[in-house]
């Protein structure tokens, strides 16, 4: 007889454990049990310290883990909300809080590995993810080799550790645990960019910017063009650039739901996160997100060929936005084809003969160090060393490249950029095997959801031709939802049908 018979799947339907299994509610006993077992812990930890609130972050980290362990497509939210916006850095800087990534990210891991061995259900697809993450991550350990700054080095390193295991916890649950998970996902993005527009475009609207909102809504007076300045908002990042980039990823999806959502009141709130979050990228004042909203502009014009009601429409939103944008903006971005054709000795705005430059000393390090680069995190390092020999710069301060794969380039060179740049064929390639088979399988609604990511993913990485990686997380996160999911037919192939199937209206299959 199997000693291990008692803890599968089957013989636990019936028991607390079978329920964690299948994902269904826990039954009222449980509930209460669990009730008067973290009420009992709740009162030993309150009588045992002279700081109360100290004794709750373990209890609500128990009830957290207890949560999403029921629930992980929940679990898989949560964790894409607050990564998205950057809830667990705020709380760090600005309230002394506790990471909550961190132990969130373990706990979904702890019960993903559970899960996996009760239902004997384990996920396919994560050896060319895996090898090219780990080929990276060996490459930038190689780098340190050549890296000015060691301690640098080593703190980038620490923190792309801990990417890796945050991208491979998203790839993990959407392989495991595939009902409704990208659409929770996805959900998670739009809410998250509802939120962050919403507070920033209301402290624009009404100036309040003498508040930070509790860190969610940071702002500051930058450059605009020439001597101008105003306040550009900044979200939870602080940089209105980056701000807006990530703002990119949700636009796309917050439409899509808007127009295709499953219930009237989600497309009407997709319809809101969707007007919010392009009024507050059009409010940063971003160039760089400026143009990757018209290169998705102009993908979904080449691909779907709308109507024109639908393109005078557009262009009637256009015209109203532009009614709520300084004047200096439009010098500011008229600017950009003027540094393109101006010589460098003439009046061309000082930010953009900065980004020459840096453009500029890029291509030397990575010609110096072609094969590891200068070493993760190691540019700014050695920019001057390389500003001063072109003599474009004016400014004596440690500079980024402003553009992510160049950057990319230097710091890991021909070795560690092979192996994004093939990450990044991965991620597309797995988005053009999933769409195809949920065109086959008439998946319409699921089709729309894909596509729209993928419209995002694009906007962020044309935006990442003008800004360095400053905030890494949010490349693997899409990283981690583009690896992770997986083809409907080949979920078939391999196991027992997805659960995430959408009858076909047609055929009524």
């Amino acid at each position: 007889m199997n000693p291990w018979r008692w803890i599968t799947a089957r013989e636990t339907r019936s028991t607390p454990l079978g329920y964690l299994v299948r994902d269904e509610p826990l039954p009222a006993f449980i509930y209460s049990m669990s009730g008067l077992f973290l009420g009992s812990l709740i009162g030993m930890g309150l009588a045992a310290t002279f700081h109360p609130e100290v004794a709750l972050i373990p209890i609500m980290g128990l009830i957290g883990i207890t949560w999403i362990g029921v629930n992980l497509k929940a679990g898989l939210g949560l964790l894409i909300f607050i990564s998205h916006a950057r809830l667990s850095d705020t709380l760090v800087h600005y309230h002394q809080a506790p990471s909550i990534v961190t132990p969130l990210v373990l706990g979904l891991i702890l019960m993903a590995t559970f899960k996996m061995i009760m239902t004997h259900q384990y996920p396919s697809g994560l050896r060319s993810p895996f090898g090219l993450m780990a080929g990276y991550f060996m490459a930038c350990l190689v780098s340190l080799t050549s890296a000015r700054d060691l301690d640098i080095a080593l703190l980038g390193v620490s923190d792309l550790a801990k990417d890796i295991l945050f991208a491979l916890t998203l790839m993990i649950i959407l392989k495991t645990d595939r009902e409704k998970a990208l659409e929770t996902a996805f959900w998670a993005i739009i809410l998250s960019a509802l939120l962050l527009s919403a507070i920033a475009v209301y402290q624009y609207l009404t100036q309040d910017f003498g508040s930070d909102f509790g860190g969610l809504a940071q702002a500051a007076k930058q450059n605009l063009s020439g001597h101008v300045e105003t306040y550009r908002i900044s979200g939870t990042i602080g940089d209105p650039n980056f701000f807006a980039q990530i703002l990119l990823i949700a636009l796309p999806l917050s439409v899509n739901r808007s127009m295709n959502g499953d219930h009237h009141s989600t497309r009407w709130l997709a319809g809101v996160a969707a007007i919010v979050t392009s009024l507050a990228v059009l409010l940063t004042f971003s160039r760089g997100a400026l143009i990757g909203l018209i290169g998705m502009l102009a993908l979904v014009g080449i691909h779907k060929r709308p109507s024109l009601a639908l393109i005078l429409g557009c262009l009637c939103l256009a015209m109203a936005a532009l009614l709520l944008l300084p004047e200096r903006y439009l010098d500011r971005l008229m600017a950009l084809p003027l540094s393109l054709t101006a010589p460098l000795s003439s009046g061309v705005e000082d930010s953009l003969r900065g980004r020459i430059s840096e453009l500029a000393s890029g291509l030397l390090m990575f010609m110096d160090h072609p094969l590891f680069g200068v070493g993760l995190n190691n540019y700014p390092i050695n920019y001057q060393d390389y500003s001063q020999q072109l003599g474009y710069e004016s400014r004596h301060t440690e500079r980024h490249a402003h553009n992510m794969f160049l950057e990319w380039m230097a710091e890991t060179g021909i070795i560690g950029s092979a192996f994004l740049f093939s990450m990044i064929w991965l991620m597309f390639r797995n988005l053009r095997e999933a769409r195809h088979s949920l065109r086959r399988e008439g998946q319409n609604n699921l089709l729309g959801m894909m596509d729209a990511f993928r419209l995002g993913l694009i906007g962020f990485l044309i935006a990442g031709l003008f800004l360095h990686a400053a905030f890494p997380r949010y490349f693997w996160l899409l990283a981690g939802l583009a690896m992770g999911i997986r083809s409907p037919s080949k979920t078939s192939a391999e196991g027992p049908p997805s659960r995430l199937r959408i009858p076909d209206p047609l055929s009524g299959r």
